[in-house]
């Protein structure tokens, strides 16, 4: 399967401490060199904890956020460079679904309003064909009949409802590719299977690939075809979706794995006991997980003060950053 999307040596660094008259003296890493690629047509999962980077890479490749450094190409073209109508012409392939559907969405505007905006921008169709536009879409996510939502304002609507408009927007425009950073986690546990049972209907009618990301496991295993574990911005695993979950292999993945709830009470669950430390660039050149790792904690780990783990593969398909993953 060919790649849509590449990402390569991806570093994004935040400045702390800036003021208007003074530049900041140290930077925090939100991604440090991360590579991997989406192929077309599948649901690539990003996992890892809040503040792990899952986010900020989302932003990156729908070009909300610049990256420091690193290369992103979609269809062979460098897009991190994008301005004006290139950058436009993108936007229109590459859109995304945001966490929150209650802050999203304007709530001065009707469901009209923000729908039309994007066909608006893009210049795609008359005004009749933009409201035929709009009523179809709100039928694929099941918004029906459409001409009831299409002049009601967000506070009319419930939290699953929003989230359907939200979708609504980014398919609007006719997108190749979705970031949908944390859909569900806002939603009421009794709605999130039909949500995502939509995503994939709706993946294989428009032929749609996506980045799905998410902090919980359970989730990502229903929907993904392959799953990249990110640690304090770095990628530390990446494999099919149901080997990495059956057979994990970094210490930190198999910890997320731990921390999915069991109806069992008797199962004992492994715990990250010690807290993160943010690195700021240039404070921490080894394994930033060897603060929290327990083999690095009892000194069994041949590779603290050896340098950051690169990402190897270990198998077809499967790549790990961990020094002891050939012990």
């Amino acid at each position: 399967m060919a790649s849509l999307i590449q990402i390569k040596n991806l570093t994004k660094l935040y400045p702390l401490k800036k003021s208007l008259f003074r530049k900041a003296k140290k930077m925090l890493p939100a991604l440090n060199d991360v590579s991997f690629d989406i192929e077309k047509g599948e649901v690539l999962g990003l996992v890892g904890e809040s503040g792990s980077g899952k986010s900020t890479c989302g932003k990156i490749l729908v070009r909300l956020e610049r990256a420091t450094s690193g290369t992103i190409t979609f269809k062979g073209k460098d897009i991190n460079d994008l301005a004006g109508k290139s950058l436009k012409d993108y936007r229109k392939k590459a859109q995304m679904i945001f966490q929150d559907p209650y802050e999203s969405l304007n709530p001065r505007r009707t469901v009209f309003d923000t729908l039309v905006e994007p066909l608006n921008v893009q210049h795609m169709g008359d005004i009749t064909e933009r409201e035929e536009r709009i009523k179809e879409v709100l039928e694929k996510v099941e918004l029906r009949p459409a001409e009831e939502f299409m002049y009601r304002y967000p506070h009319e609507l419930s939290g699953g409802q929003r989230q359907r408009i939200s979708i609504a927007r980014a398919l609007i425009v006719e997108p190749e590719f979705i970031v949908a950073d944390e859909p569900i986690s806002m939603l009421d546990a009794s709605v999130r299977a039909s949500f995502m049972n939509l995503m994939l209907k709706l993946k294989e009618e428009f032929n749609l690939t996506y980045l799905f990301i998410t902090h919980d496991l359970a989730y990502a295993r229903y929907i993904c075809d392959r799953l990249a574990v990110i640690y304090m911005g770095e990628l530390v695993e990446i494999g099919p979706t149901e080997e990495l979950i059956q057979d994990p292999k970094h210490p930190y993945t198999k910890m997320l794995l731990s921390a999915v709830p069991v109806p069992d009470p008797k199962i004992k669950r492994k715990r990250i006991e010690r807290e993160v430390h943010m690195h700021h660039s240039g404070g921490c050149t080894g394994c930033k997980f060897s603060e929290r790792c327990p083999i690095a904690v009892q000194d069994k780990c041949p590779g603290i003060g050896k340098g950051k783990p690169e990402l190897v593969s270990i198998e077809d398909g499967r790549f790990v950053a961990c020094h002891r993953i050939h012990d």
